[in-house]
Protein backbone atom coordinates (compact mmCIF):
# COMPACT_ATOMS: atom_id res chain seq x y z
CA UNK A 1 0.00 0.00 0.00
CA UNK A 2 1.37 3.43 -0.93
CA UNK A 3 0.11 6.27 1.26
CA UNK A 4 1.36 9.82 0.59
CA UNK A 5 3.50 11.14 3.43
CA UNK A 6 2.19 8.52 5.89
CA UNK A 7 2.91 9.40 9.48
CA UNK A 8 1.44 8.47 12.82
CA UNK A 9 1.64 12.13 13.84
CA UNK A 10 -1.22 14.60 13.49
CA UNK A 11 -1.94 15.37 9.83
CA UNK A 12 -0.53 18.53 8.30
CA UNK A 13 -3.39 19.81 6.17
CA UNK A 14 -1.06 22.25 4.41
CA UNK A 15 0.20 19.19 2.46
CA UNK A 16 -3.33 18.50 1.21
CA UNK A 17 -4.12 21.91 -0.24
CA UNK A 18 -6.76 21.29 -2.91
CA UNK A 19 -7.39 24.97 -3.66
CA UNK A 20 -5.79 24.69 -7.12
CA UNK A 21 -8.80 22.57 -8.13
CA UNK A 22 -11.16 25.52 -7.55
CA UNK A 23 -11.78 28.69 -9.51
CA UNK A 24 -11.39 31.90 -7.50
CA UNK A 25 -15.16 32.43 -7.62
CA UNK A 26 -15.53 29.27 -5.49
CA UNK A 27 -13.22 30.49 -2.73
CA UNK A 28 -14.26 32.55 0.28
CA UNK A 29 -11.31 34.73 1.35
CA UNK A 30 -11.59 35.99 4.92
CA UNK A 31 -9.47 38.44 6.91
CA UNK A 32 -10.00 39.02 10.64
CA UNK A 33 -8.24 41.69 12.72
CA UNK A 34 -7.37 40.75 16.31
CA UNK A 35 -5.42 42.20 19.19
CA UNK A 36 -1.79 41.20 19.55
CA UNK A 37 1.00 41.60 22.11
CA UNK A 38 4.72 40.79 22.13
CA UNK A 39 4.23 37.67 24.27
CA UNK A 40 2.12 36.06 21.52
CA UNK A 41 4.73 34.01 19.66
CA UNK A 42 2.85 33.22 16.46
CA UNK A 43 5.88 33.12 14.18
CA UNK A 44 7.68 30.32 16.08
CA UNK A 45 4.57 28.21 16.62
CA UNK A 46 3.11 28.43 13.11
CA UNK A 47 2.14 24.73 12.83
CA UNK A 48 0.23 24.84 16.11
CA UNK A 49 -1.23 28.23 15.14
CA UNK A 50 -2.47 26.84 11.79
CA UNK A 51 -3.96 23.79 13.53
CA UNK A 52 -5.83 25.96 16.04
CA UNK A 53 -7.08 28.33 13.33
CA UNK A 54 -8.28 25.41 11.21
CA UNK A 55 -9.99 23.80 14.22
CA UNK A 56 -11.81 27.04 15.07
CA UNK A 57 -12.93 27.63 11.46
CA UNK A 58 -14.16 24.03 11.22
CA UNK A 59 -16.24 24.47 14.38
CA UNK A 60 -17.63 27.95 13.70
CA UNK A 61 -17.89 27.67 9.92
CA UNK A 62 -19.19 24.10 10.11
CA UNK A 63 -16.97 22.87 7.28
CA UNK A 64 -14.50 20.00 6.91
CA UNK A 65 -10.80 20.58 7.64
CA UNK A 66 -9.66 20.10 4.05
CA UNK A 67 -11.80 23.07 2.95
CA UNK A 68 -9.79 25.51 5.13
CA UNK A 69 -6.65 26.51 3.22
CA UNK A 70 -3.99 29.17 2.84
CA UNK A 71 -3.84 30.20 6.51
CA UNK A 72 -1.65 33.28 6.93
CA UNK A 73 -1.10 36.09 9.39
CA UNK A 74 0.31 39.58 9.27
CA UNK A 75 1.43 41.31 12.44
CA UNK A 76 0.86 45.07 12.71
CA UNK A 77 3.37 45.92 15.43
CA UNK A 78 2.54 49.63 15.50
CA UNK A 79 -1.13 49.02 16.29
CA UNK A 80 -0.71 45.91 18.50
CA UNK A 81 -2.83 43.87 16.11
CA UNK A 82 -2.53 40.96 13.77
CA UNK A 83 -4.56 40.00 10.74
CA UNK A 84 -5.63 36.41 10.31
CA UNK A 85 -6.14 35.57 6.64
CA UNK A 86 -7.52 32.28 5.33
CA UNK A 87 -9.64 30.79 2.57
CA UNK A 88 -12.64 28.49 2.79
CA UNK A 89 -13.25 26.46 -0.34
CA UNK A 90 -16.76 26.02 -1.67
CA UNK A 91 -18.25 22.54 -1.74
CA UNK A 92 -17.18 20.41 -4.71
CA UNK A 93 -19.11 21.27 -7.88
CA UNK A 94 -21.39 18.73 -9.56
CA UNK A 95 -21.79 16.63 -6.42
CA UNK A 96 -25.20 15.06 -6.12
CA UNK A 97 -25.40 14.70 -2.34
CA UNK A 98 -28.10 16.01 -0.06
CA UNK A 99 -26.98 18.46 2.63
CA UNK A 100 -28.20 16.11 5.36
CA UNK A 101 -25.81 13.35 4.23
CA UNK A 102 -22.51 15.22 4.69
CA UNK A 103 -23.40 18.73 5.86
CA UNK A 104 -19.92 20.01 6.66
CA UNK A 105 -18.40 18.70 3.44
CA UNK A 106 -20.91 20.41 1.16
CA UNK A 107 -22.10 23.42 3.15
CA UNK A 108 -22.29 26.39 0.71
CA UNK A 109 -19.85 29.29 1.23
CA UNK A 110 -22.70 31.76 1.76
CA UNK A 111 -23.87 29.70 4.75
CA UNK A 112 -20.30 29.42 6.07
CA UNK A 113 -20.00 33.21 5.96
CA UNK A 114 -23.21 33.60 8.01
CA UNK A 115 -21.86 31.28 10.71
Amino acid sequence: MNVFGFSKQRPDFQKYDISACYEDSHKLHIMIRMGWSLDMDIEHTSIKFNDEVRKSVVIWGRVTSIRVVDIQFDIDFANSAFYLIFTVLDYPPNVDIQLNDLPDAIRPSAEVKKN
